[in-house]
């Protein structure tokens, strides 16, 4: 397997611009104990990182929908059906949302690339692949 790291992101809480959390500072993960959230599906790779950072903090969450996509799980924070943790460049670019200022962020983490030495890439999937390269 050939992997190649194509970008590295953070995950950002994202609440509305009109929610108490959106003036709040150094926020916890205690502090949002009683919040709804709006997730990915157990296991999935961005939901593991935040279960593990509310298990670390030993804070029970509320995950009362769950989501496949970033597009969808902004959509329900817009409709105050809860708080999401999606890439922070997501949140910059939604009017009426904001990212909430946690005291403890999620850690960087890397977004690769990944294809099998066995299989060749077709030429699509060069092309993806020297497109996604040239563009980290």
């Amino acid at each position: 397997m050939i992997i190649d790291d194509v970008s590295r992101l953070r995950l950002g809480l994202a609440c509305r611009t009109d929610d108490p959390l959106a003036e709040a500072h150094g926020v916890t993960y205690a502090d949002l104990a009683e919040r709804r959230f709006i997730d990915f599906p157990a296991g999935w790779g961005d939901r593991t990182i935040v279960d593990s950072l509310f298990g670390a903090a030993g804070v029970q969450r509320t995950v009362a929908l769950e989501v496949v996509d970033t597009a969808t799980a902004l959509t329900m924070v817009r409709r105050r059906l809860g708080l999401a943790f999606v890439p922070e460049e997501a949140i910059a670019s939604q009017p009426g949302l904001t990212q909430v200022d946690l005291a403890d962020p999620p850690p960087l983490h890397g977004l690769g690339l990944a294809a099998s030495r066995n299989h060749p890439p077709s030429e699509a999937g060069r092309a993806l692949r020297r497109t996604l390269l040239a563009a980290r």
